[in-house]
């Protein structure tokens, strides 16, 4: 089947049950729910607006518990995954970072949904793409980095222009972040983990570690980067596989001190059926 690369944005005009809906590189048919199955024999060239079950949500520093968007998302579906955020995410990061004297930070959630057994069957993007095949500081994680660009990529349509070798630093061991990019022209480091346990149960001292453990390394490696590397702000992107480890890392957040969030963006992405996110290599192997 021939993929068609386009991007369809529909405006809704009935703002409490009508999603707006985004196809990115892929055809979709009309869906009654967003976990539904697209068959590919019954795929059309158009998208048709539909109530659909769509139930992304947002994390705000300021609220207790996560603030439901009900059908005000954005879904991106393709053959290989399907990308749900709200819609409001674009908008707050965009207006964030067009205040470089804002020192505020927010905390994002998305969801990733794999329609695919292997992460070799995901059609990467440039960037990620490239990310994929250059080297970089070693470690178990390469596939999580690489996939946190294409969400990136798919989401805001985020640049990559350094990846972590090529970013310098005042010394050669000084803490580093994973990437930089470009997002609405404005320049971003990340730094990508994963809030995953092999054995046990993902409790709140594992969220407060990995919060703790990063965003102590993304100050650091803010004050070192060379200044013709410097970013603007960084993102911290934390894969989690289910609902209830991102909500651990929402609490757990709320605790810290304004010290160690500065003005870090936290994106949590949870990926209930990518098992290669936690493990780095192939299912299919």
């Amino acid at each position: 089947m021939k993929l068609i690369q386009q991007t369809a944005i529909l405006s809704d005009t009935n703002t409490s049950s009508v999603p707006y809906v985004t196809v990115k590189a892929g055809i979709a048919k009309e869906f009654q729910q967003a976990d539904e199955e697209i068959d590919e024999e019954q795929q059309q060239l158009h998208v048709k607006r539909q109530s659909a079950h769509v139930t992304p949500f947002l994390f705000h520093e300021n609220n207790a518990a996560p603030l439901s968007y009900g059908a005000r998302g954005t879904m991106i579906i393709s053959y290989d995954v399907v990308i749900r955020a709200p819609t409001i995410d674009s908008h707050l990061i965009n207006e964030i970072l067009s205040e470089p004297h804002r020192n505020q930070c927010i905390f994002l959630v998305n969801e990733f949904h794999a329609r695919v057994d292997s992460w070799r069957d995901i059609e990467l993007g440039f960037g990620a793409d490239r990310m994929l095949h250059e080297p970089n500081a070693g470690g178990s994680s390469i596939i999580s980095e690489v996939l946190s660009l294409e969400v990136l990529e798919r989401l805001y349509d985020a640049q990559l222009l350094k990846t972590e070798m090529e970013i310098e630093y005042a010394h050669v061991g000084w803490k580093k972040t994973d990437y930089m990019v470009s997002i609405f022209s404005h320049v971003l480091g990340v730094s990508v983990t994963r809030a995953f346990k092999f054995k046990g149960t993902y409790c709140l001292e594992d969220a407060r570690t990995i919060l703790d453990k990063k965003l102590h390394g993304i100050n650091v490696s803010s004050q070192g980067v060379l200044t013709r590397d410097r970013w603007e702000r960084q993102i911290l992107h934390i894969w989690a596989p289910s609902r209830h480890v991102a909500q651990l890392i929402w609490e757990e957040y709320q605790r810290l001190g304004s010290e160690l969030h500065s003005n870090t963006i936290v994106i949590v992405t949870i990926a209930p059926d990518a098992p290669y996110i936690w493990t780095n290599r192939d299912n299919r192997l």
